[in-house]
């Protein structure tokens, strides 16, 4: 076994090299791909003999051939289970050895789905994988072990990421974590022992503890959603969204890609998929101001160029953009709605806290306060130019000195007098009235979590819908259906029997001929024992 001369059928020495291997009891000869060079050693008798030396340009072409002999034989002297791992990268792409925890991200995004993930949804994955790398890699060189692929996640690894996250985060992101790269480990991991995630259990509150219930977001009363649609009629982009998101109960990324095919005016019904159940649904339309933006919104523009696929073009790439835009757009109507009787007295206690506040003369309490006279007239003109309504940039640029200057004798001017000439922050430096303070009272801190949890915003616009659909007659297993919940016991929960829409905006228009119509009594008249008593309970508050 080792390099070979062959000759041609015509008997003349071909002029490359060959090397015989042997491999699991058989013989091969392959050609090297090197070229032979110089004079080939004779023997006595006249035919080619390695073991004699040849000329320095053989002697050369030698060496090389044996570099690529050793490689070959390196290459095919595997044993069964590189043999194994070999073909399965092959036909794969994956090595047995797993996928390593910086590589799963590339993975996921590689992976056939119906919708490109937003920017972000791939930012919260690609974080999940970093955060639990980093963590089985820290626990198991304290066990003074290796984790860096998938195959290297045992049980004790899973279980030990979910208590540390467990009391760390919502119970929602930590299903989300866990289920995340459960799938992970079902779909790249090649070690075929069992998923080491399928233990840990996440059926919800009563397996997870109270503490782990999701926070109840709660529905508008007739009186604030008039007041929410009064404070964002003037949003021309996020207006239309309130519309559709109250009277057809859909989440608020399926409202953005709502096509304009979906659209059934004739019908006065919208077909679409929902995203997240991945099912066909049927929404009537409840209102007639909603109507009539749809038929704006669908009716085709002399202008080719004009038309989108899309009922809302701004909101659908918005949304694919960066969400947070629309999602945290919303909230200060809510607020605006929800807390207007706060915010009113708010402002009535400020304005009166304020006229308590007897005025003080600057240039007296400059000169009780003992303040040298080049300060003083600084303090005196910057606050002369401050009540007048200049900015602070244009105040350092008119009297040549720094901005920091201008803050320093405004901080001076007001302790001087009492007076207040800029915004006060309030806690956690939100001003009163100002969009992060009406961000702030729509969230509230979670009692485990990284992150407050969000009580007002586009979900509770679901229970005004399933109300005022019911309230139109809508069969209950419908709505149910169109807002995907599994049992219409989930959608009696979102329900609110005792109220009906009174805005402008939810007149009713007339359904198709073939919807059926129910009202409150039929409804509760299809409810057995149990679930009677359990709707009184609630209309009761007990």
């Amino acid at each position: 076994m080792g390099l070979e001369v062959r000759k041609n059928r015509d008997g003349s020495i071909r002029q490359v090299w060959y090397a015989c291997i042997k491999n699991q009891g058989r013989t091969y000869t392959k050609c090297l791909d090197v070229a032979i060079k110089g004079e080939i050693p004779l023997d006595e008798h006249g035919k080619p003999s390695l073991k004699l030396k040849g000329d320095e340009a053989f002697e050369k072409s030698r060496k090389e051939a044996l570099k690529a002999f050793h490689a070959l034989k390196k290459e095919t002297q595997l044993n069964p289970t590189d043999l194994q791992e070999k073909a399965y990268v092959v036909r794969t792409g994956i090595s047995l050895a797993g996928v390593p925890f910086n590589q799963l991200i590339d993975k996921w995004l590689e992976m056939k789905r119906q919708r490109i993930p937003t920017t972000e949804r791939i930012r919260i994955t690609r974080s999940t994988f970093q955060k639990f790398g980093d963590f089985a890699h820290n626990y198991a060189l304290k066990k003074r072990k290796k984790c860096y692929t998938l195959n290297d996640v045992t049980p004790e690894i899973a279980s030990a990421w979910f208590e540390s996250i467990k009391n760390e985060y919502a119970w929602a992101t930590v299903k989300d974590m866990i289920h995340l790269m459960s799938g992970a480990f079902k779909r790249w991991a090649t070690n075929g022992q069992p998923n080491p995630f399928a233990d840990i259990v996440l059926r919800g509150s009563k397996d997870a503890g109270e503490e782990k219930k999701r926070t109840e977001r709660k529905a508008l009363t007739p009186i604030q959603f008039e007041r929410l649609l009064e404070c964002s009629k003037g949003d021309e982009r996020l207006y239309p969204l309130i519309l559709c998101a109250s009277y057809t109960g859909m989440r608020i990324g399926d409202i953005c890609r709502m096509k304009v095919e979906d659209v059934d005016l004739k019908a006065n019904t919208i077909d679409c998929i929902t995203a997240k159940a991945g099912v066909r649904v049927v929404i009537p339309i409840l209102s007639a101001e909603f109507r009539t933006i749809l038929v704006e919104r669908c009716t085709p523009s002399a202008d080719p160029t004009e038309n989108s696929p899309y009922v809302f073009p701004w909101a659908c790439k918005q949304y694919e953009k960066n969400n947070k835009v629309i999602i945290r757009g919303v909230k200060k109507y809510f607020a605006q709605a929800v807390y207007a009787d706060e915010l009113a007295i708010e402002d009535i206690e400020t304005i009166e806290d304020e006229a308590q506040k007897a005025p003080v003369d600057i240039v007296t309490a400059c000169k009780h306060a003992k303040v040298t006279e080049k300060r003083a007239q600084r303090i005196i003109e910057v606050y002369n130019r401050s009540k007048a309504g200049e900015r602070g940039v244009d105040i350092a640029k008119a009297m040549g000195i720094a901005r920091g200057q201008v803050s320093a004798y405004l901080t001076d001017a007001e302790e001087l007098t009492g007076e207040t000439l800029r915004p006060k922050a309030e806690v956690k430096g939100y001003r009163k009235g100002s969009a992060l303070d009406l961000l702030k009272r729509t969230r509230v801190e979670r009692r485990i979590g990284k992150y407050s949890a969000s009580i007002w915003g586009w979900h509770n616009l679901r229970h005004h819908f399933i109300t005022c659909a019911l309230n139109q007659g809508v069969p209950i297993h419908k709505v149910s259906a169109i807002v995907g919940h599994s049992t219409t016991e989930m959608t009696a929960d979102y329900a609110d029997l005792r109220t009906a829409t009174n805005a402008t905006a939810g007149t009713p228009v007339a359904l198709p001929p073939s919807a059926p119509t129910m009202t409150a009594e039929d409804f509760i008249s299809t409810l057995n024992e149990a679930e009677r008593k359990e709707l009184a309970r609630k209309l009761l508050g007990l």
